[in-house]
C-alpha cells in the first residue's frame, strides 16, 4: 500500500509534525477495473472516498488530525444515491 504525508500542527505535541495514512494502491485498482470491464470501478470509488475520510495521525505521538467535514459526508451520500438509484432502475 502507498502511503500518505503531509505536515500538520499536533495539538497533542503542540508543534508541527508529519503525519501519515495509508493510501490506495491506484495501479491494483486500474487492473482489476480492466480484467472486471469496468465493474470494479465501483468499489475503488468507495474506497478512495473512504480514504479521503480518514485522518492522517501524528508520528510521534498518534493522534489523528481532524479532517473529516460535512462537505465530503454529503458527496459520499449523493454518490451512495445515485449508485443506489442507477442499480434498481437498471433493466
Amino acid at each position: 500500500m502507498a502511503t500518505a504525508r503531509t505536515n500538520f500542527f499536533c495539538a497533542s505535541c503542540q508543534t508541527m509534525r508529519l503525519g501519515e495514512k495509508e493510501g490506495i494502491n491506484h495501479v491494483l485498482h486500474l487492473l482489476l477495473s480492466i480484467v472486471t470491464c469496468g465493474v470494479w470501478l465501483i468499489v475503488w470509488l468507495l474506497l478512495a472516498l473512504a480514504n479521503s475520510m480518514s485522518p492522517f495521525r501524528c508520528t510521534q505521538c498518534g493522534q489523528a488530525k481532524t479532517i473529516f467535514s460535512g462537505g465530503k459526508l454529503a458527496i459520499f451520500a449523493i454518490i451512495l444515491l445515485l449508485i443506489y438509484a442507477a442499480w434498481h432502475t437498471a433493466p
